[in-house]
């Protein structure tokens, strides 16, 4: 029953591509660079990518378009929380040596 809400709502395929592309690129480059990243740096970014693919592309979609709150939560996730925690990441340097 709870596991029906991280099921896609609406499936877009660009955005899975996107996220697992970087969560990816960023895990290959925190194996080719050990010990140059912090452990709250990893979390961080982690946590920013998986955010917004959880109110891309779960039940909280279908949640927003029917709940004012939800989608002005969405909208704060999507533009403010989850950017800021891959921004507050630094993530350049460990995408580039994933790549």
């Amino acid at each position: 029953m709870y596991a029906d809400f991280f099921l896609p709502y609406e499936f877009s395929p660009a955005v899975l591509l996107l996220c697992l592309g970087g969560l990816v690129f960023y895990v290959r480059g925190l194996y080719l660079r050990p010990g140059r990243n912090g452990v709250g740096r990893a979390i961080a970014f982690i946590t920013g990518v998986l955010l917004i693919y959880v109110v891309m592309q779960t039940r909280f979609d279908f949640w927003s378009q029917h709940m004012f709150f939800i989608h002005r939560l969405q909208h704060l996730i999507l533009h403010h929380l989850g950017p800021f925690l891959i921004a507050l990441a630094g993530p350049g340097a460990v995408l580039a040596a994933g790549t």
